[in-house]
């Protein structure tokens, strides 16, 4: 599943002012890079929602000043 298309490539080439045949040599790093951004986003939304039921359970007022 490729996260990144052409286009893209063509747009972070440009924006750090690169060919894009050295960014295209990197196109496994950026995948990698974005499979490990959406897996921890994952845990960091796991987390919050534990972290909400766990305040709720034990101080609801604390709810009201976040």
């Amino acid at each position: 599943m490729a996260t990144y298309s052409r286009e893209d490539f063509e747009e972070i080439a440009s924006a750090i002012d690169k060919d894009i045949a050295d960014v295209c040599q990197q196109e496994k790093h950026f995948e990698a890079a974005a499979m490990w951004y959406r897996l921890d986003r994952k845990v960091l939304k796991g987390r919050q929602k534990y972290l909400q039921s766990v305040r709720s359970r034990s101080c609801p007022r604390l709810l009201y000043f976040q």
